[in-house]
């Protein structure tokens, strides 16, 4: 799993965290990764979300790699796929 939380010093961030979480909560999508859930530390008011972990390279260093760089077939694919999420 991945998880990504607030950092105690950033009060501030725990709503943008939560408005994550809002929204998270109600998408299933191939293309998305998946929230399993929260957890929420009373006593310090620290947010975390529980996320898939997606394993590999990120899409910006895959999109723009100079020794194997992607075939167009394979930009389009990708471009397909982001654009079919974020309609999502």
């Amino acid at each position: 799993v991945a998880v990504k939380t607030t950092r105690p010093d950033k009060k501030t961030l725990i709503t943008v965290l939560a408005n994550e979480l809002r929204v998270f909560r109600h998408v299933r999508h191939p293309n998305l990764v998946q929230l399993y859930g929260a957890v929420l530390n009373a006593t310090t008011s620290q947010l975390a979300l529980v996320f898939e972990l997606v394993c590999g390279i990120q899409l910006k260093m895959f999109v723009t790699s100079t020794s194997s760089p992607p075939t167009p077939s394979s930009r389009h694919c990708i471009l397909i796929d982001v654009c079919c999420g974020l309609w999502y």
